[in-house]
């Protein structure tokens, strides 16, 4: 059971001939270090109800890959496990959202990924782990509130604007 993720996984990688032997060597590493107990713990503490509106938690592994699509623009090997986290606290962690009694599911995923998979890349310990994002210059965890430039401030007025105007496609 919960094994759908590893076949999708070799057909990216099959299909993806700008990955190197080392970075693909390095990938599986990871996705076996890091899927097996993320869907443990999403099977534990989350009912069905509460995740969701990507596809299901066994597709975040190809889109982990999607994201490190373009590893060689981050440079050194030593890099690799650095954007691997970073992608991989995205692509599992954003489907959490609002459960109906108002409970953050992702401060939880947060929380234990924190205290179960911080082993080899250290995370700020302050906010929850999507209040960072990597520093491709540096190679380092860094606030967003510290650098605006990146982010946008959207004015929205639903009585005057269509949804349209501020969804982003993806």
């Amino acid at each position: 059971k919960g094994g759908q993720w590893r076949s999708v996984v070799a057909s990216w990688v099959a299909h993806h001939d700008t990955v190197s032997d080392s970075q693909r060597r390095d990938l599986h590493r990871y996705l076996e270090s890091y899927v097996p107990p993320i869907l443990a713990f999403v099977a534990a503490t989350f009912s069905g109800g509460e995740v969701g509106g990507n596809g299901g938690e066994e597709y975040s592994a190809p889109r982990v890959l999607s994201l490190l699509q373009s590893l060689d623009t981050f440079g050194a090997d030593a890099a690799v496990e650095e954007v691997f986290v970073f992608c991989c606290m995205w692509a599992f962690g954003t489907q959490f959202g609002l459960t109906a009694d108002g409970v953050d599911r992702r401060i939880a995923f947060s929380e234990w990924w924190r205290a179960e998979l911080s082993w080899s890349v250290a995370l700020p310990s302050e906010g929850t782990t999507f209040d960072y994002f990597l520093d491709t210059s540096t190679m380092e965890f860094v606030p967003w509130k510290d650098h605006p430039s990146l982010l946008k401030t959207l004015a929205f007025d639903s009585d005057s604007s269509a949804p349209g105007e501020v969804i982003v496609p993806t």
